[in-house]
């Protein structure tokens, strides 16, 4: 029922429909009497006996009152109509209306933005009666970068592929920026079809979700339930629970970012930890063994063990740096592979022995985080290995964008890789090849006696987007 209709069942269903029923009941009684008493007054006491009359009169009174018996009857029948058009139409609403408080106290009590999103789709059915239900969550430009459903099985929706990327009419919400109501989806002229597989729908509320000055996502719901079409009311329904879940999902997204920010302060905490207490504590002991070793004579049979124990604590001193980078990386990784080298570079000119310079090719891309880390790691390897294995005293990262590609090599100028095996264990280079390998990489090192070594990891970016 629309507007206009419920208007009118307003007018017939209140006081003022009883105050036309009692007009035309009191109206219709006189006039029916009046014209009884003048028809036999004027006609029939002068067309007929005295008896005749009274007959006719009788005839006429209850014919009078058969019909204005129908009238008032009719006017009852359309009254119970519209009356009953009324109370299914505020049931509803008062239906929708406690749909949309409990949806809201839902979404609103949750902080994971998975959890919530997810009931935001759940709880958008509930609220308008749809069949079925979409969210798509996007970026600052307005591309889709996730996408949640409901009314739809598990096995359906893995068989339909990719999710949506906002074309036709799901991509016209987010360039008009308003509310959309399509009673025909086919017929639409920005209706770009459904994949094959998918579920026939036929109507389509679509709202976007506004945070502040910004939308952060598109709410879709497909087909009622009942089989008409949305209406007005499902309309305002569905934008003010679009509202709530606008807010819903900004305290999901600052409670995870909260927890990142308690993660990346306890870890600093920790590599602080580490900085200023281990490792301070170690240089001390390496200082004390450096003195102690040499005071010793040429030839002292402690000479050897000492200068082990002078290499194994350096050795640990490394290891215990690369721990904090390894803490400290997360914060660098907002900067992509480029911010992660440079520090990881940086960290490195604290070894005066060594000149670290990191060179920049083509244009950086945007990279998937698990590639980030495994090429920092491989970098991380390279470096220690130069450090320790190289004798050389220059080494040059570069890591290099083109060709669909993404490239890091780290070269020393140091006596050049014979192709043996080095350092305790033997597992660096094999476990470098086994990181470039797991994102679809491959590792190639080469080196000459004399002329240093050169390690190269290289990582298809199209090979990679979907890990």
């Amino acid at each position: 029922m629309d507007a206009g209709d419920t208007r009118g069942a307003g007018a017939w269903g209140g006081r003022p429909a009883l105050g036309v029923l009692k007009t035309w009941a009191v109206v219709l009684s006189l006039c029916l009497v009046s014209v009884a008493i003048g028809v036999q007054y004027f006609v029939f006491d002068r067309l007929l006996r005295p008896a005749a009359s009274s007959a006719a009169t009788a005839v006429l009174l209850v014919a009078g009152v058969a019909g204005f018996s129908f009238a008032i009857w009719g006017r009852l029948e359309r009254l119970q109509f519209r009356l009953r058009d009324a109370h299914a139409a505020e049931s509803a609403q008062r239906r929708q209306a406690r749909a949309l408080a409990a949806a809201s106290v839902d979404i609103a009590t949750e902080l994971d933005i998975d959890v919530v999103a997810q009931k935001i789709v759940d709880r958008s059915r509930e609220v308008t009666g749809a069949r079925y239900g979409a969210l798509g969550v996007l970026d600052g430009a307005g591309r889709v970068t996730a996408f949640y459903a409901s009314g739809i099985d598990p096995e359906t929706r893995a068989r339909l592929g990719p999710p949506p990327q906002g074309h036709g009419l799901l991509g016209l919400v987010t360039t008009e920026r308003r509310t959309l109501t399509v009673d025909d989806i086919a017929g639409h002229p920005d209706a770009a079809g459904f994949p094959p597989g998918h579920p026939p729908m036929r109507t389509l509320l679509a709202t976007p979700v506004w945070l502040r000055d910004e939308v952060i996502g598109n709410l879709y719901v497909a087909d009622r339930e009942d089989g008409r079409p949305f209406g007005h009311e499902d309309a305002e329904a569905l934008e003010r629970f679009a509202a709530q879940a606008a807010v819903a999902i900004q305290n999901a997204r600052l409670h995870r970012r909260l927890q990142h920010l308690s993660i990346v302060a306890e870890r600093e905490r920790i590599a602080m930890d580490l900085h200023d207490g281990v490792i301070q504590s170690l240089f001390g002991v390496r200082l004390q063994l450096e003195a102690a070793a040499s005071g010793l004579e040429e030839g002292h049979p402690l000479a050897e063990p000492l200068g082990d124990a002078i290499t194994r604590v350096g050795r640990i001193m490394g290891d215990i740096r690369h721990y904090i980078f390894d803490l400290r990386a997360e914060q660098a990784a907002e900067g992509g592979l480029v911010a992660l080298l440079r520090d990881l570079v940086a960290s490195m000119r604290a070894l005066p022995v060594f000149s670290t310079a990191l060179k920049v090719e083509g244009t950086p891309a945007e990279i998937p985080r698990a590639v980030q880390w495994e090429l920092w790691h491989i970098c991380r390897e390279a470096l220690a290995n130069a450090v320790r294995h190289s004798g050389g005293h220059r080494i040059e990262v570069t890591v290099g964008f083109g060709a669909g590609e993404v490239a890091v090599e780290i070269a020393d100028d140091g006596a050049g890789w014979t192709g043996e095996p080095t350092g305790p264990g033997h597992h660096g280079l094999e476990n470098m090849r086994r990181r470039a390998e797991a994102v679809g990489g491959a590792l190639r090192i080469e080196g000459r006696p004399g002329h240093g070594t050169r390690v190269r990891a290289t990582v298809p970016l199209d090979g990679a987007a979907g890990r």
